[in-house]
């Protein structure tokens, strides 16, 4: 992600990795990175880790309804990544419950 940030965007967000979530195979983990300027000019960054429930499903277009939501989440919450993605991930997961239960 720091790579990713030298090249230019300020936030970074990585979903759906292969790597092993701490709570077992049954979640995907999901990275962000956000880098943050101080008044005084310096910069931080604020790192997370998501653990996002698997679904026995698959569906088309969720990673750009991911990047739909994310972009208006980090609107409404600029310096603050871990809300916007966790606001992400809820409502991806209340259309993704939503879309099989109609398709049932």
């Amino acid at each position: 992600m720091d790579l990713l940030h030298e090249m230019g965007p300020d936030t970074v967000v990585l979903t759906s990795t292969d790597l092993l979530s701490k709570h077992g195979d049954q979640f995907l983990v999901a990275l962000g990175s956000q880098k943050i300027r101080k008044p005084d000019g310096t910069s931080t960054s604020q790192k997370i880790c998501l653990d996002i429930p698997k679904v026995d499903a698959v569906f088309v277009g969720t990673g750009d309804l991911f990047a739909a939501m994310l972009l208006a989440w980090t609107h409404h919450h600029p310096k603050d990544l871990k809300t916007a993605c966790e606001k992400t991930v809820s409502l991806m997961h209340h259309v993704i419950r939503r879309t099989i239960t109609y398709a049932n």
